[in-house]
């Protein structure tokens, strides 16, 4: 197995036959099990001794996952090596932790679910959010809920949870080379999204509120031939709107990626996703070409 990008980094847990690039993302660790029929192996242009009756460790950038097929080697994440502040369930080869695709997830896909606990027990509702790429390092979320939602009432300086879901698709077996070939194949589902930590503020100052309802309107409706905006409408109609409503600020404290795209398979059984998503699943079936490196 030859990795041919400059940004991918392998080496084993004694720091062998190692090649990294500065700029190389941060490592994602593995274990590699060497069949029995094979006693060399080629892994980012460096030979690996096969391991007599052992695994070893190997490390890789989150970058390359992809194109790490061989089928000498049976790769799989190593425990030992595990994000233990995952709070999320996070295979290593999903993981998103670029802040900028956040973000831009965020920005794309910004009706949230919001998620908060109380003297009522779990409350989840869906709204739309604002982001705001300050403070750093990881920005705020800006929203409003009706003041009928009781929801705002028990959230003011906690902790809360936001979930923002992009594509999602069923795969069936049906698409894998893997079942035609051996049958050993099972259904799964595709998806991509982003989860939010942070601490809630409640915001009832009147202009906060105009600002965000302002805002708010012209991110949706710039591409429109001809928007509404919010002076369309009569200002003593708006400024009763405003007094029906609460905003809350969300200073982002923790947040996690994950495309789950179809990466654990080989390169045959990803395009084969990718192909059978394309006719009504376009979007998932980019992200399968994209995370996959087809």
């Amino acid at each position: 197995m030859t990795i041919n990008d400059p940004l991918c980094m392998v080496h084993n847990k004694n720091n062998e036959h190692k090649r990294t690039q500065r700029s190389s993302p941060a490592p994602t660790y593995f274990q590699a099990s060497p069949n029995t029929s094979t006693t060399l192996s080629r892994l980012g242009g460096n030979e690996i001794p096969k391991a007599s009756n052992s695994d070893f460790n190997i490390a890789v950038s989150s970058a390359c996952i992809p194109q790490l097929t061989h089928p000498h080697y049976t790769l799989y994440p190593d425990p030992s090596h595990h994000n233990t502040s995952t709070t999320m369930y996070q295979p290593p080869h999903h993981r998103e932790d670029r802040l900028d695709l956040q973000h831009a997830f965020i920005s794309g896909h910004p009706l949230g679910l919001l998620i908060t606990s109380g003297a009522e027990g779990l409350v989840a509702n869906a709204i739309p959010f604002l982001l705001r790429e300050a403070p750093a390092p990881l920005g705020k979320l800006e929203a409003h809920l009706a003041r009928a939602n009781n929801q705002w009432r028990d959230i003011d300086g906690k902790q809360v949870l936001v979930v923002f879901q992009g594509p999602q698709s069923y795969v069936s077996p049906s698409f894998y080379e893997t079942k035609r070939e051996t049958g050993k194949v099972v259904p799964t589902w595709n998806y991509a999204m982003v989860q939010v930590r942070g601490l809630a503020k409640l915001q009832d100052d009147h202009s906060w509120l105009d600002r965000q309802i302002d805002e708010l309107t012209k991110r949706h409706e710039s591409n429109r031939a001809e928007p509404w905006a919010v002076t369309d409408a009569p200002r003593p109609f708006i400024e009763s709107q405003l007094r029906g409503i609460v905003g809350i600020e969300i200073e982002i404290t923790a947040i996690e990626g994950k495309w789950k795209v179809s990466q654990n398979r080989n390169e045959p059984d990803r395009r084969g996703v990718a192909d059978g998503l394309a006719p009504t699943n376009p979007d998932m079936a980019e992200l399968v070409q994209r995370y996959g490196g087809l």
